[in-house]
């Protein structure tokens, strides 16, 4: 889980504990930060110029 204040964590542990389908919503997300972690910041990637190149 993320680093968080006590009350965050606790209301994050609270809304998992209600229903099974928030811990799956909450693993998908975690799914969906990883990689975008992973992808390049836009100012990395070369891009061709408009002259085909």
């Amino acid at each position: 889980m993320p680093d968080l204040p006590a009350a965050e964590q606790a209301a994050l542990v609270a809304w998992l504990n209600q229903a099974p389908g928030h811990g799956a919503a909450y693993e998908r997300a975690s799914k969906v930060w990883l990689m975008a972690g992973l992808v390049p910041p836009v100012n990395d990637i070369e891009l061709p110029d408009d002259k085909g190149g």
